[in-house]
């Protein structure tokens, strides 16, 4: 992983410096902690990884409305064709990120 990271490391989105939480809603093991490692290898700051049971297709993020124009913020949207929530108060991180079935289908799971 330090090759691949150290390749494909976005500076900018490492100094951006927002605490991310990566949240599994499949039931499936190691789907976030897989969708993590996406995010890790483009400079973001994984804080945490947990289960959720919210019910997600594809992807979805919630994030502050300050941050709403930051890089990992169009990492998610255009690259990992996540759909954003922009909230007044997120959940005590920077960004909220919820990986649903077709992540664990694309991730093996």
């Amino acid at each position: 992983d330090t090759l691949i990271s150290s390749l494909v490391e976005n500076e900018i989105i490492r100094r951006e410096n927002l605490a991310i939480t990566i949240y599994n809603t499949t039931g499936a093991d190691q789907v976030a902690a897989k969708f993590a490692r996406y995010v890790s290898n483009i400079g973001g700051k994984v804080i945490s990884i947990e289960n959720s049971r919210e019910q997600v297709a594809t992807c979805r993020f919630e994030v502050n409305r300050q941050q709403s124009n930051t890089r990992i913020v169009g990492y998610l949207k255009q690259r990992l064709n996540c759909k954003g929530l922009f909230l007044d108060q997120t959940k005590g991180v920077d960004v909220a990120v919820y990986v649903g079935e077709y992540w664990a289908r694309r991730l093996g799971n």
